[in-house]
């Protein structure tokens, strides 16, 4: 449970400095990016699911 809430730290850590636009050195920014785009692809498939069940 412990080594859970760290990952999550670290993953708000890592979103929290992508949307003030800052980026971190290699081989950090793989991760970086990758979770930033999770967290965008996360963000616009809930917008389609909000959009589909409007109909």
């Amino acid at each position: 449970m412990h080594a859970h809430l760290d990952l999550v730290l670290e993953q708000i850590a890592l979103l929290r400095i992508s949307m003030e636009g800052r980026r971190m050195a290699y081989p950090a920014r793989y991760d970086q990016e990758q979770l930033l785009n999770r967290y965008h692809a996360k963000n616009y498939l809930e917008q389609a699911i909000a959009l589909l069940e409007i109909k």
